[in-house]
This record gives structure tokens, sequence and C-alpha cells, in this order.
């Protein structure tokens, strides 16, 4: 009988060797890293800041940013792999699945929004805390907490478009077992109420949040408020 933890790790070797497995774990990692691109764009060119950006792009920051990422990297991909676990050994032997298989790939998109929105909320709190504890005020802090989450709303958005593009594939095999009787994955219309609200919604709720949380905060100066390019909801 071979070593588990041996055959474990050929298992892996053999499903990662697949396409569209490799296509989906590069998807999930382009879409954390476009989802760092949305922050920085909120921050420096949407969102309407009550104070300079420079305070909220600071060293401190990019070093938290340059620390953080690799460890929600290597945690991303061990919560990604634990969610599709149950479909490694189908995966590596084929034929037809068992039913814990079958459901695993089909679901698998919406676990993996679950693990981009756990590392995302990882990341708010993490940067809250690093910015609160050097002292930043709440100005700062709301804005933090606003980009940083609406990033993560879109991550997890791409995220589930990009796994149920790439896994398509993978689905098609295991519908040898036959055509799940009720539906597993949000219709046209949620699809297109996503992308409406990842290219609409997201900029003008982080827009509307921001002016809310200056109007809230007494030491916001008005003049230093920079109002959001129009443009940009269209």
């Amino acid at each position: 009988m071979p070593d588990s933890s041996a055959f474990t790790r050929a298992m892996v070797v053999s499903v990662f060797a697949r396409r569209p497995v490799q296509l989906y774990a590069l998807g999930m990692v382009l879409a954390n890293v476009i989802g760092a691109f949305i922050v920085f764009g909120l921050i420096r060119f949407i969102l309407p800041l009550p104070i300079d950006y420079r305070d909220v792009l600071s060293a401190r920051n990019c070093v938290t940013f340059a620390a953080f990422l690799p460890v929600a990297v290597l945690i991303g991909f061990a919560l990604g792999v634990r969610a599709a676990k149950p479909l490694f050994g189908w995966l590596d032997r084929g034929g037809e699945p068992h039913l814990r298989e079958y459901r695993t790939a089909l679901r698998l998109p919406i676990r993996q929004v679950a693990v981009n929105g756990t590392l995302w909320v990882a990341g708010v709190l993490v940067f809250v805390v690093v910015n609160g504890a050097a002292g930043g005020g709440r100005d700062l802090l709301v804005v933090i907490a606003i980009a940083v989450g609406l990033g993560g709303a879109a991550t997890c958005a791409m995220g589930y478009v990009v796994a149920e593009r790439t896994l398509r594939p993978i689905v098609a095999e295991v519908m040898v077992r036959g055509v799940p009787g009720r539906a597993t994955a949000p219709g046209v219309t949620t699809r297109l109420l996503a992308m409406w609200g990842l290219s609409t919604v997201i900029p003008l709720l982080g827009s509307g949040l921001t002016r809310w949380g200056a109007s809230c905060t007494s030491s916001s100066d008005p003049a230093t408020t920079s109002p959001a390019p129009s443009w940009l909801y269209l």
C-alpha cells in the first residue's frame, strides 16, 4: 500500500497537470491581482477622499501589502485545494464521479467565492489594525475599509465568473452522472446584475460611502475632498 502523503502529493501533481485546473488556479491569482489594482484605482482616481490619497498609499501600507500578499496567496491556495479536495480522487482516476465529487464540481465556484471573501475580509482587518495602531485617523480607516472592501467584492465577482468558465470542461465531464435536479448556480439575470454591479455600483457605492464617512467626521475639510470623475460611472 503506498504511503498516504506520497499518494496525496502524486494526486495533486496529477490534478494540476490538467489544463482546466491550471487555468482555474491562474484565474484566481489574476482575479485577486486585479482586485488589488481596483483598490489602487478607487483610492487614486475614483473615491472623493476626505484626505490626501498619499496618506492611504503610504510607505506603511505598501510594506503591509508586500508582507500580506505572499501570505494571502499561500493561505488562498491551501483553502482552494481544501475546497476542491473531494474532487481530486475523481480527477485522478477518471470514470463516473461519486455523488460527493459530483456536487463538489458543481459548487466549486461558490466555494471559491467564500475563499476569496475570507482573504479580503482578513485584508480589511489587517490594514485597519495596522493603520489604527500607527495612529491613523478615522478618515484614513474609513477610506481603507471601504476601498479594500469594495476591491474584495469585485474580486469575488470576477473569481466566480472565472471559476465557472475555466471549470466548464470538468463540469461537462461530471455531467455523465446526470443534470442536477435543482439550480446550482445563478441564472443569466443574476449574472448580468453582478456584472453591472461590478462596473457601476461599486464605484458609485464607494463614492457615496466615502462622502458619508467624511460628513460624519467633524475634522474633515470639504476643501480637501476631491470629487470623483463622473465619466467613470458611465
